[in-house]
């Protein structure tokens, strides 16, 4: 049997995803955006990261119903590594997963007016 190499002591391990909409040409899309984030004292590693977009026609229910903004999940090692095998064969599913976690923290994303404006 294998046995994967702990992290180092003091590592947090987080679950990101973004989800936005805008409108193009009359028709509505949402962007989704997810990562995976080891952090230490030391540095912050990216493990994994996709970005995608959708008809809103094709998005299902609990997609649309999600507030735009970003979503931070902290996340036990255990949790983490079993949301890299997410990656692996069911990505999908992890723009509308709720993770098991230790804390949720959401931030609404700005309106592109007050951006740019």
């Amino acid at each position: 049997m294998h046995q994967q190499a702990p992290f180092p002591v003091n590592t947090r391990y987080y679950f990101s995803r973004v989800k936005d909409t805008r409108m193009e040409d009359g028709e509505e899309f949402i962007t989704l955006f997810a990562r995976l984030t080891i952090e230490t004292a030391a540095s912050s590693t990216c493990i994994w990261a996709d970005i995608k977009e959708i008809n809103c026609n094709q998005a299902n229910q609990q997609l649309t119903a999600m507030k735009n903004g970003i979503y931070t999940y902290q996340v036990q090692e255990e949790v983490f590594r079993e949301l890299k095998q997410f990656t692996q064969a069911q990505q999908n599913e992890l723009y509308s997963l709720d993770p098991l976690h230790q804390t949720m923290t959401f931030r609404q994303l700005a309106p592109i007016s007050s951006i740019t404006g």
